[in-house]
C-alpha cells in the first residue's frame, strides 16, 4: 500500500497545513537570518532571539516527524505521511525515518525499560548521553558537516567574506538552534514525561501539569500532555491539550458522583 486511502480529512489538512508552515517558517528564517549574522547587522538580544525562534521551529519540524512516525500526520495518505516525514528527518537531523520509527515503536511498547531506547536509569545527564549516543550514527556527522560547510562556504561566496565569520553565522544561525531544539525535545518531551514517578502510571508516562500555552511552548504539547499520547498515540500534537482537558473533566465528574 501507501497511496490514497480515502478522502481529506480535517486531519491530512491540518497536519500537512501545519508541516508546511513549520518548515515555511523554518527556512525563511533561516535564509533572513544567515545574511544578517555574517554581517553583523544583528547584535546580541536580536540573535539570541533568532537563536531561540528558529530552535523552537526546529522542534516543530520534529513534532511533525514524530506525528508521521505515528502515521498520524496525514493518515488518509500513507506515501505522503512517510515521504514528509522522510524529508523532514533529513532537515531535522540527518536521522533516517526507518531507524526512528522503529525505535520510537519500541518505546511505546516498553517504556520506562531496559528495551525502551529513549530511557536510562540514573541521572539527567547520564540519561541524555546514553539517549543522545543511541540516535547517533556516522551518516549523520558526515551529512550534518557536509550541510554545515556547504552553508558556510555558500555564505563566504555570496557575501565575501573569510571562513571565520560565515562558519560564526552557520553556527549561531544553524547549528545552534538545532543543539537547543534536541536538549528541549529530550528534557521536555522526554526526561520530564518518564522521570521520577512516571512508572506508576499505567502507561509508564506522566503529563506534566503546566499551564496550556506553555506546554504548547516548551514542545508542542507532548511534555504537558504525554500520558496522553502515550494513551491515545494516534491523536496527533495539536489535539493533545484537548484530550487532557477532556480527561481532566471526566475524572472530576467521575469524583463527583462518587462523592455524591
Amino acid at each position: 500500500g501507501g497511496g490514497r486511502a480515502a478522502g481529506v480529512t480535517r486531519q491530512d489538512a491540518a497536519g500537512l497545513a501545519a508541516a508546511a508552515a513549520l518548515l515555511g517558517l523554518w527556512g525563511g528564517t533561516l535564509v533572513w537570518g544567515l545574511p544578517r549574522l555574517v554581517g553583523g547587522e544583528l547584535g546580541a538580544g536580536s540573535a539570541a532571539c533568532l537563536v531561540l525562534l528558529r530552535a523552537y521551529l526546529h522542534t516543530g519540524l520534529f513534532i511533525v516527524i514524530h506525528d508521521s512516525l505515528h502515521g498520524t500526520l496525514c493518515p488518509s495518505f500513507p506515501a505522503a505521511n512517510r515521504w514528509v516525514g522522510s524529508a523532514l528527518c533529513e532537515i531535522y537531523a540527518s536521522f533516517e525515518f526507518d531507524v526512528l520509527r522503529e525505535s520510537h515503536a519500541r518505546h511505546h511498547a516498553h517504556p520506562i525499560s531496559e528495551a525502551d531506547p529513549d530511557w536510562y536509569p540514573g541521572g539527567f545527564l547520564s540519561w541524555m548521553w546514553n539517549f543522545m549516543r543511541h540516535y547517533f550514527t556516522l551518516r549523520q556527522g558526515v551529512l550534518q558537516s557536509v550541510a554545515f560547510y556547504s552553508l558556510a562556504f555558500a555564505l563566504m561566496a555570496q557575501h565575501a567574506v573569510g571562513f571565520a565569520p560565515a562558519a560564526r553565522a552557520t553556527f549561531i544561525g544553524w547549528m545552534l538552534p538545532g543543539l537547543v531544539s534536541a536538549l528541549q525535545l529530550f528534557y521536555f518531551g522526554n526526561y520530564l514525561p518518564h522521570c521520577g514517578d512516571a512508572a506508576e502510571s499505567p502507561y509508564r508516562a506522566k503529563s506534566n501539569r503546566m499551564p496550556e500555552l506553555l506546554g504548547l511552548v516548551t514542545c508542542y504539547n507532548f511534555g504537558a500532555c504525554h500520558e496522553e499520547h502515550h494513551m491515545f498515540p494516534s491523536i496527533p500534537w495539536y489535539d493533545l491539550a484537548a484530550a487532557r482537558r477532556q480527561r481532566v473533566t471526566e475524572a472530576a465528574s467521575q469524583r463527583e458522583r462518587a462523592s455524591s
